[in-house]
């Protein structure tokens, strides 16, 4: 009877410790699990299209592709260049937005499932897009905003119009 009494506790202490470092683990997991963004931008300068080559403009295409590497759905909500213009003008003036997508604005929201690539770009910059892209940095920064309030960001290499 009590080599009865032993096993029981035995085996009810054995449970409690595995089923405490289960819900551990399962927490850790629940924490670890989320979407991850990588980030692949570009940009180039390309020809207008127009039939007459003389009258063709060098334009600027900005190219973002969004690549969802985590095991959650990720919601994006806004997608913007960070214009700094100068390392030392970031100090004193303050940053120029372009935005590429905004989906507060519309009340839509890009759904981006693990494993899937999303594409965001601003085609054929023309006017003042050109004078802002002119006075670029070397090396400027492109955000992506998610619905819960993170930031995404990376840093890529710029082209210059020649005007």
């Amino acid at each position: 009877m009590f080599e009865n009494k032993i096993v029981t506790d035995l085996t009810a202490l054995f449970g409690a410790i595995t089923g405490t470092l289960a819900l551990v683990f399962q927490y850790y997991i629940y924490t670890k699990d989320r979407s991850r963004l990588r980030l692949i931008p570009s940009m180039a300068i390309v020809s207008s299209l127009t039939d007459n080559p003389i009258d063709r403009q060098k334009l600027i295409d900005f190219k973002l592709d969004v690549v969802n590497t985590g095991r959650r759905v990720a919601f994006v909500e806004s997608v913007h260049i960070e214009v700094r213009q100068n390392w030392w003008r970031r100090f004193f003036s303050p940053k120029v937005k372009i935005g590429v997508f905004d989906g507060a604005e519309s009340k839509r929201f890009v759904q981006i499932n693990e494993g899937e690539k999303e594409h965001f770009s601003l085609n054929r910059w023309t006017g003042s897009f050109n004078v802002i892209a002119s006075k670029m940095a070397k090396n400027e920064k492109v955000v992506v905003t998610l619905t819960t309030g993170e930031e995404v960001s990376k840093w890529f290499e710029t082209v210059k119009p020649k005007t």
